[in-house]
């Protein structure tokens, strides 16, 4: 019976866990740059975003750079996305 009550508890606690506990890296130096650019110290040098869940009103990102990681842009919120894509152009 305490196993299951122990079970029980756990259960509770790994469902309430919020979701900011999850690591928010951001492999892509450029984009790094980007949400920076939107956001001042949005990522940290070390790649990892320091408000998850930071929210821009408008994301306008033309990806001009390969390879390119969009790997850690789930993480930032808006209200509109315009993503375009040239791939070769630095």
């Amino acid at each position: 019976m305490k196993s299951f009550r122990a079970l029980i508890i756990l259960a509770a606690f790994s469902i309430t866990t919020p979701t900011w506990c999850q690591v928010n890296f951001v492999p892509d130096l450029m984009l790094r740059d980007v949400l920076n650019g939107f956001i001042p110290d949005l990522v940290s040098s070390d790649g990892y975003i320091t408000d998850p869940g930071a929210f821009i009103e408008n994301i306008n990102l033309n990806v001009s750079w390969t390879p390119c990681d969009l790997t850690g842009l789930e993480y930032v919120s808006c209200n509109l996305m315009n993503l375009g894509f040239d791939p070769g152009l630095k």
